[in-house]
């Protein structure tokens, strides 16, 4: 009996351990959904921006166009 309790004990101690590392990896995956989160964040900024670069030089390209030259 004693030895069967020394075993059910270390088994507690395995699955309070197995606990320990499943809410790690928890808190892990949290946190990779918050980086993945704020990398979607950037990446649509950056697409607003390579929308504004792309209307600025849609708008240099009709003043390049323009007929009145000035010399």
């Amino acid at each position: 009996m004693s030895a069967n309790e020394e075993a059910m004990s270390a088994n507690t101690l395995s699955m309070s351990a197995n606990a320990e590392a499943m809410s790690a990896n928890t808190l892990s995956m949290s946190a990779n959904e918050d980086t993945m989160s704020a990398n979607t964040e950037a990446m649509s900024g950056n697409a607003l921006s390579m929308s504004a670069n792309a209307e600025a030089m849609s708008g240099n390209k009709h003043s390049m166009n323009s007929p009145f030259i000035i010399q």
